[in-house]
C-alpha cells in the first residue's frame, strides 16, 4: 500500500508539473560523476541486451514481466525525483523543444512543443528500488548524475499496476547512455 501512495504521490505532481517558462535551467552542470555507496552496483558498464525503445518495449510486455527499455528523461518540466530513487522515461518519439527549433524554451525536455496525447502514451514512470521493492532513499541527480535529456537504458520489470496511459517500470540496473 505505501507503494502505491508514493507512486501517486508522483504521478500526481508530475501531471500538475505542466509546461511552463523558468528563466534558469536546474539541470546542473550536466557533468557525469563517479558513483559509489549503494547506486554503483545499479549501474550497467555496458548496454544490456535486447533493449527496445519505450513503447516498444512496454508493448512487448506484459504486467509483472520483465523490461529493457531506452529512452530519455523527461516529458515533465522536472522529471528526476529528489526525495527517492524515480524519473519520468520518454520515449525517443517524443520530440523536445530543442529539437523543433523553440530555441527560447529553457526547459526543452518537458516537451511542450509535443502532442499532448503522444506524450501521456510515451512515457513511464521509473523507480528504482531495493531488495524489499521499496524505492531506494537517494536523489537519482546527485547519486547517479542523472540530467534531463539524458539517455538511459532500463532493466528491470513492468509494475503489475502499470496500464495505458500509466506505465510504471520498477528497475534492477540503469545504463547511462554517453
Amino acid at each position: 500500500m505505501k507503494y502505491l501512495i508514493h507512486i501517486t504521490i508522483v504521478l500526481s505532481a508530475l501531471a500538475l508539473a505542466g509546461c511552463t517558462r523558468q528563466e534558469t535551467d536546474p539541470s546542473g552542470n550536466g557533468s557525469k560523476q563517479a558513483v559509489s555507496g549503494p547506486g554503483a552496483s545499479l549501474l550497467l558498464e555496458s548496454p544490456p541486451a535486447g533493449f527496445l525503445d519505450l513503447n516498444e518495449a512496454v508493448a512487448a510486455s506484459t504486467p509483472g514481466g520483465p523490461i529493457v527499455a531506452k529512452g530519455r528523461i523527461g516529458g515533465r518540466r522536472d522529471p528526476i525525483s529528489t526525495g527517492f530513487a524515480a524519473f519520468v522515461l520518454a520515449d525517443e518519439s517524443i520530440e523536445f523543444c530543442d529539437e523543433t527549433n523553440d530555441d527560447h524554451c529553457p526547459t526543452p525536455w518537458d516537451a511542450c512543443c509535443e502532442d499532448p496525447d503522444k506524450i501521456r502514451q510515451s512515457l513511464a514512470f521509473v523507480q528504482i528500488g531495493g531488495p524489499d521493492g521499496m524505492p531506494l532513499d537517494l536523489n537519482p541527480r546527485t547519486v547517479f548524475g542523472l540530467k534531463e535529456n539524458q539517455t538511459v537504458i532500463v532493466l528491470g520489470r513492468l509494475s503489475p499496476e502499470s496500464e495505458p496511459g500509466n506505465h510504471i517500470i520498477l528497475a534492477d540496473k540503469l545504463f547511462l547512455v554517453p
